[in-house]
């Protein structure tokens, strides 16, 4: 056989199976699925916590708490009621801050989680939204009136330090070392030194974060929802000097509720349902799941291992589980262009090749 007759074999054989090739293109869609494992009807469910192996969810008669062991098996086992239930608490070492939307703030002992017992109680606010709490000061944040921060050594005697206000609506307060940050949607997020309770001083204010509705830090990281306007991730390994790491806007018109982060995938419920967030390749945040169905009108949710657990407006209280989903691989051909192009690179070859053997036999 000639040479010329071999090349041609070859550059036949090479069109022919050209998809298979290592220049192919191979697309594995790779996502998640948030699938729902459990549920519980507590007509209305405003914010969860968990600690252990309990979650610590707000609702109209006040505290519900679930023991959350197994997932796939909550189980109710206490109800702290208060006059007017609450919007938001916050459970740490035993002890629960509870914002009761009329009626102030309370301190509940939960060592016993079987018989929870109220043991301090301060009536200062007007609207109370959220509670939490650092070290010896708990925050309680009034919708109308600010943010009221308490010195709490005394579990059975909180004691008023002050109360900080500069205009606006107040959502929700969290706190890294001596910096608070305040969710106020009308100027963003607030930035305030502590280093003295009594009289609290603003470094700054975010203002790319207008219509912040919902903070909460992990480690080093402050986790935003803005109200219809998407989510903010900031490093503040330096409290006082946050720094935007990443963005995502959506467009859905959802307004972020909750949300809650690992540092490696952020969760978040608005009044549409769940959403999943990838942030290891931050500046990019990437949506790689969300859950719409039967969720009437999410209002927080929580984040732990390979679970979210959420409370709804209407349905409850409700566990999903993150379970990842693979695609059976495809084999996307190269487009009619490229395999155009290189049927004509070894069209060229072959004639290069038969001048070559032309010249050597003349």
């Amino acid at each position: 056989m000639s040479q010329k007759s071999k090349i041609v074999i070859f550059v036949i054989i090479t069109l022919l199976t050209l998809p298979l090739l290592p220049f192919t293109a191979l697309t594995s869609a790779q996502s998640f699925n948030l699938v729902r494992v459990d549920e519980y009807d507590i007509d209305v469910g405003y914010t969860i916590q968990i600690e252990s192996n309990y979650a610590y969810i707000t609702g109209n008669d006040g505290l519900i708490i679930f023991n959350v062991s197994d997932p796939n098996n909550v189980n109710m086992v206490q109800n702290v009621t208060l006059p007017y239930g609450s919007l938001g608490a916050y459970v740490v070492e035993g002890i629960a801050y509870i914002a009761d939307l009329y009626a102030g703030f309370y301190i509940v002992n939960l060592t016993d989680i079987y018989s929870p017992e109220i043991i301090g109680h301060d009536n200062s606010t007007t609207i109370a939204t959220d509670a939490f709490a650092l070290d010896d000061l708990a925050f309680i944040t009034d919708y109308d009136n600010g943010v009221f921060i308490y010195d709490v050594s005394n579990k059975s005697d909180p004691v008023l330090e002050s109360q900080y206000s500069t205009g606006g609506n107040y959502w929700q307060t969290a706190a890294k070392g001596e910096i608070v940050y305040i969710a106020n949607p009308q100027i963003g997020i607030d930035v305030v030194n502590i280093t003295e309770p009594s009289t609290p001083v603003r470094i700054s204010v975010i203002p790319s974060t207008l219509g912040v509705t919902c903070l909460t830090i992990h480690e080093n990281y402050l986790y935003a929802g803005k109200h219809g306007n998407g989510l903010n991730v900031f490093d503040i390994s330096i409290p006082a000097s946050p720094v935007l790491l990443g963005s995502y806007y959506d467009n859905d018109g959802g307004e972020e509720l909750g949300v809650r982060g690992n540092g490696t995938v952020m969760a978040v419920a608005d009044n549409y349902g769940v959403e999943l967030f990838d942030i290891t390749g931050l500046p990019v945040i990437s949506k790689i799941a969300e859950q719409r169905d039967n969720v009437v009108a999410a209002h927080d949710c929580e984040l732990v291992g390979n679970y979210i657990f959420v409370v709804d407006g209407a349905s409850g209280f409700f566990v999903l589980e993150i379970v990842e989903r693979h695609e059976t691989p495809t084999v996307a051909s190269y487009p009619v262009q490229t395999s155009l192009l290189l049927f004509i690179v070894l069209s060229l070859s072959i004639v290069k090749l038969s001048k070559r053997n032309f010249k050597k036999r003349t």
